[in-house]
């Protein structure tokens, strides 16, 4: 298999997901735009449930946010997918989908009068998966944390503390990172832009990755090993860990990696603007090579 660029918004034109979070909403549709890329349909459930063990009903639910997959259920839906870079995005994407998940029910609860405390934003809807404890249902209250034995407001507000302590954390960081890309230049903002809602395989505007384009790899990197796609593309992206791109590198593009300053799975390199950008580091897509500019 090979990799691509997708873009977030790719999906969200079609079958809105009722009372989703935004972290949800990003996970859903970018496997409904991976899927209908490869496979022509945006929810190939039939496909998944034959391939995973995993029943139709139950792959339905998760993609219309009836239920919400623990990740011993969400770990076997991953092997549909046989990129293992694709998949280890994608288990990125549920970790912050899980804690938006548990936010949005612990923030209805709250407001719920005469219900069980934990129940969440689609629980009066009555919709159940049909694998029970394979997946949490909205409104369920198991999962990585601590299963409650009663609905104290003492363990309810410990949950709501480390839950707002994540996200007072997180939205820290996106501050950071906004005023550092803010504070750029126009060109590089274009290509922040290209980075976060790219279409497949053309990166569009300013992020085609093409000689003269100021996301193509930069050149002469002092220290760097030389390194080309392999693949019929991969997608570049805008850190170690993120799945945010830049670009995509069509087959034959040569380029710097910086070894020492990569991570497990990518490998960081320098665009042609000055930025840093990361790259798969798995030897299907890309290769050692010689003559990089």
């Amino acid at each position: 298999m090979h990799t691509y660029a997708f873009g977030i918004l790719g999906g969200m034109t079609k079958a809105p997901r009722v009372d989703a979070p935004e972290a949800v909403e990003d996970l859903w549709s970018t496997i409904e735009a991976y899927c209908e890329h490869r496979t022509g349909k945006r929810r190939p459930i039939r496909d998944i449930a034959a391939k995973t063990g995993l029943k139709r009903s139950t792959v339905s639910d998760w993609f219309g946010y009836r239920s919400f997959p623990k990740w011993e259920m969400f770990s076997n839906f991953l092997t549909y997918f046989e990129d293992e870079a694709w998949q280890h995005d994608l288990e990125m994407m549920w970790r912050a989908a899980w804690a938006g998940h548990q936010e949005a029910r612990h923030a209805a609860a709250r407001y719920s009068t005469g219900t069980h405390a934990a129940r969440g934003p689609n629980s009066t809807d009555g919709s159940h998966t049909a694998d029970g404890d394979a997946a949490e249902r909205i409104g369920a209250t198991d999962g990585p944390e601590a299963s409650p034995t009663s609905g104290s407001a003492r363990t309810r507000w410990g949950r709501l503390l480390v839950v707002g302590g994540g996200l007072l954390v997180t939205l820290i960081v996106v501050a950071a990172f906004g005023y550092a890309v803010g504070s750029g230049t126009g060109s590089d903002r274009a290509d922040q832009r290209a980075g976060s809602d790219p279409s497949p395989i053309n990166a569009g505007p300013g992020g085609t990755g093409q000689p003269g384009d100021s996301t193509a790899p930069a050149a002469g990197v002092v220290g760097g090993t030389c390194m080309a796609v392999r693949a019929r593309d991969v997608r570049v992206f805008t850190s170690a860990r993120a799945d945010e791109v830049w670009t995509t590198w069509r087959r034959g593009m040569k380029f710097w990696v910086d070894r020492d300053a990569s991570s497990q799975y990518r490998y960081r390199t320098v665009l042609r603007s000055g930025r840093h950008a990361w790259v798969t580091s798995d030897s299907r897509y890309i290769e050692p090579a010689t003559g990089c500019p």
